[in-house]
């Protein structure tokens, strides 16, 4: 418990000093004056795309219960995937709302595998669209001999990680390599139940149709919530085309999931400001367009919210009704 609170401690820390030490080198003022002509209907249209990438996701996640066997009411799906998003953009813990997801399923699947395995292949499509996305910079970014080659090096790491995690998902012979290491960092008692959902992430992968269909839906989704940072830069007077936002925008994803802030905060910021910089987009508009960017996926989120407490009462009063008839 300790050891938790010190880390997300830890973590608002160096959100709190990238935020601090952007806004002492672009200025208060710049980036008040710039958010004072905020244009509201670019803020209401970023927010529209925003919500319609959520019902896809819902449709995606919802394939891919189906591809386990897991029959669930598309509706359900939905509000177990609003609860789930709440938790993970709301409140500050980048994979919270997974576990929320993962019990939710549980009741509706034959095994405690089958809701991990789902929850885990919808995260695993989505980062592995977004960072396919972002290896599509790359040739763009080398262009540029002022890139700091720590963000190059990022860059070669993360095509070399998603090809090992690709193999060893789908390559029993290779993943056996690194069967040991897993043997070592969880418990003994969890050895069957990781190997019972590695055997049901393997099995998606053959299942052709499917995994098409998913991929192709997140590539929309994904192309969605970039659209969502275009419009957002266009309510902040941001005239860049939309083509620079998918080159940069996957990018600064992928280094905002990175668990070394909260929530991401910061890290965004600062990537997006360097990366925009590159195509003479002011940190003055770049800086406050990521934090708003964050702002309304938290508002779009929110109906998870209503959704959670309101089935918690229906919940609290059932038990209630019970305990009478008794």
């Amino acid at each position: 418990m300790i050891k938790r609170v010190l880390i997300q401690a830890l973590k608002f820390i160096v959100s709190a000093s990238l935020i601090l030490l952007l806004i002492s080198r672009i200025g208060i003022h710049n980036i008040g004056d710039q958010i004072s002509f905020v244009r509201y209907e670019w803020i209401v249209l970023a927010l529209i795309i925003f919500t319609a990438s959520h019902f896809l996701g819902t449709f995606q996640w919802w394939l891919i219960l189906r591809s386990q066997r897991i029959d669930v009411d598309l509706k359900k799906v939905l509000s177990f995937y609003y609860v789930g998003i709440f938790f993970n953009n709301f409140l500050i813990g980048g994979i919270g709302g997974d576990f929320f997801r993962m019990i939710d399923i549980h009741r509706y699947s034959s095994s405690d595998t089958g809701a991990v395995s789902s929850v885990f292949l919808d995260r695993f499509v989505g980062l592995l669209v977004l960072s396919a996305m972002a290896v599509f910079t790359i040739p763009w970014m080398f262009l540029y001999a002022h890139i700091p080659l720590y963000y190059r090096l990022f860059l070669l790491v993360l095509i070399l990680c998603w090809i090992v995690a690709l193999i060893v998902l789908y390559n029993r012979s290779f993943a056996r390599y690194f069967y040991w290491l897993i043997r070592r960092a969880i418990p003994k008692s969890l050895h069957a139940k990781v190997r019972e959902v590695y055997d049901q992430i393997h099995g998606f992968g053959k299942r052709g149709r499917v995994v098409l269909h998913v991929l192709l839906i997140s590539v929309i989704i994904q192309s969605g919530r970039i659209l969502m940072h275009y419009f957002v830069g266009r309510s902040l007077g941001a005239g860049l085309s939309p083509l620079y936002f998918f080159l940069i925008i996957p990018f600064v994803a992928i280094m905002a999931s990175l668990p070394v802030s909260a929530g991401g905060i910061g890290i965004r910021e600062s990537t997006a400001s360097l990366l925009f910089g590159l195509v003479g987009l002011k940190s003055s508009i770049s800086v406050p367009m990521e934090f708003v960017a964050y702002l309304v996926a938290v508002v779009a989120s929110l109906p998870g919210f209503i959704i959670f407490i309101t089935r918690k009462k229906i919940f609290a009063e059932s038990k209630i009704v019970t305990s009478q008839e008794g």
